[in-house]
């Protein structure tokens, strides 16, 4: 059994999106709001716990998580140049590290993670 906040018990088979998401959906509408308002508003907590976390760490989430075609674009988004211009043939951790150490010489690592945040919320997860 699931408990709402009402603390009324819910058996597996009622428990809808309605009822855990507390939205008010109706069939054919997106359950997505991608509109710029709701895109920053969900934005914002991601920035401040990525903001928090050190430098090191940033590294090894992006690191871990993204591939080298997803570093690329951050790289581009950042600097406004192609990774493989300065980085043809060297390893994905050596693209990140110089991907921060430039963004940072540049006062963009708040940019950096802006873009995070609109892409791979999801680095967020420790």
């Amino acid at each position: 059994m699931l408990k709402c906040a009402s603390s009324k018990a819910f058996r597996p088979e009622e428990v809808t999106l309605e009822l855990v998401a507390g939205l008010d959906w109706k069939e054919g509408q997106s359950t997505a709001d991608v509109t710029p308002e709701a895109t920053a508003k969900a934005a914002a907590p991601c920035f401040k716990q990525l903001s928090a976390i050190t430098l090191g760490d940033l590294r090894r989430r992006i690191s871990k998580r993204m591939d080298r075609s997803e570093v690329a674009v951050l790289w581009f988004a950042i600097l406004e140049t192609r990774m493989e211009d300065d980085m043809a043939g060297r390893e994905l951790s050596d693209c990140v590290i110089s991907l921060l150490d430039k963004a940072k010489k540049r006062n963009k690592l708040s940019l950096v993670i802006e873009e995070i945040c609109q892409d791979r919320s999801d680095l967020v997860d420790p």
